[in-house]
C-alpha cells in the first residue's frame, strides 16, 4: 500500500502538533495579503488535511470553502473542528490527482508539503493538470513546497522529541528515483515501557525552480512569483521553503 494511504491519520496530528491554527492563520493571512480575494471567492485547498487553512480562511471572513483529502480520519477531524463558525467549508474525499471539479475556484491551494508525493512524475503533472481544470479562467494558486536545495545541504538524518507521553524519533534520508526525494521514517515509542507503539514513513519528491517552472507551463499555468517563506523573504537557496504564486493562463 502506498505510503500516503497509510500515514495521515491521527498520529500524524500528534507528531505535527507544533503546526496548529496558530501558524495556519500566519500562513493565510500572508496568501490573503498577496492574493487580495474578494470575501465571495471560491478557495479550494487540495490535501487539507485536518482543516487547519480553510478554518483560518473562514475567520477572516472567506466563505466559500472547499477542502480535498484522501484521509478520512483528517477529514473527520477537520469536520468536526470546523462547526461553530461563520462559514463551515465543504469537505470531500478525493484523491488529488483526479480533482473532481472544472473551472469552480478563484483559488487553489497546495499548503505544507501537499505535493510530491507519487514515484511516478507523471503523477505529480496529473495534479498540476487537476489545479489548472479546476481554476477559473485566470483563476490563481499557491503551491507551499519544501526548497529542495535547502534540504540537501541541511537533511537532520536523526531527531528524536518527547510528546504527550511517547518518544518520537524521525530518521531521514536522501534517495534518487527519477528525481531526488526526502523520506523520513517516524518510529513512535511509549516512554515509559520503551516499546514500539506505531511507526510510518513519508517520501516527498523535492522539486527544484525550474522543474517547477517547467511543470506548471505544462500544466497551463504561469509563475508570478516565489517566496522563500511566508514572512514574504525573497527565494533563494538559503530559502526552507518554496511558495509558489501563479495563475491560470489565459488562453484568448
Amino acid at each position: 500500500m502506498a505510503w500516503y494511504k497509510k500515514s495521515f491519520g491521527r498520529e500524524y496530528l500528534r507528531i505535527y502538533n507544533r503546526r496548529g491554527d496558530e501558524q495556519a492563520a500566519r500562513e493565510v493571512d500572508f496568501v490573503l495579503g498577496v492574493l487580495k480575494p474578494p470575501m465571495d471567492a471560491w478557495i479550494l485547498d487540495l490535501g487539507c488535511g485536518a482543516g487547519r487553512h480553510v478554518r483560518a480562511l473562514a475567520r477572516r471572513g472567506l466563505v466559500n470553502m472547499v477542502g480535498v483529502d484522501l484521509s478520512r480520519e483528517l477529514l473527520e477531524v477537520a469536520a468536526k473542528e470546523s462547526t461553530g463558525g461563520k462559514a463551515a467549508p465543504l469537505l470531500v474525499r478525493g484523491d488529488m490527482r483526479h480533482v473532481p471539479f472544472s473551472a469552480c475556484f478563484d483559488i487553489v491551494l497546495s499548503m505544507f508539503t501537499s505535493f510530491g508525493y507519487f514515484e511516478d512524475g507523471e503523477e505529480d503533472a496529473m495534479v498540476l493538470r487537476g489545479i489548472a481544470r479546476a481554476l477559473k479562467p485566470t483563476g490563481r494558486f499557491v503551491l507551499d513546497l519544501p526548497n529542495r536545495q535547502y534540504v540537501e545541504a541541511n537533511l537532520v538524518p536523526e531527531s528524536t522529541s518527547t510528546r504527550n507521553g511517547d518518544i518520537i524519533i524521525e530518521s531521514r534520508r536522501l534517495r534518487k528515483n527519477e528525481g531526488l526525494r526526502v523520506e523520513k521514517h517516524i518510529v513512535i515509542k511509549n516512554e515509559e515501557r520503551d516499546a514500539v507503539r506505531r511507526e510510518f514513513f513519508e517520501s516527498v519528491r523535492l522539486y527544484s525552480k525550474e522543474e517547477i517552472e517547467y511543470l506548471l507551463g505544462n500544466a497551463g499555468m504561469e509563475i508570478e512569483n516565489f517566496h522563500g517563506g511566508f514572512d514574504g523573504s525573497e527565494f533563494d537557496g538559503s530559502s526552507p521553503r518554496m511558495l509558489v504564486f501563479g495563475r491560470k493562463r489565459d488562453e484568448n
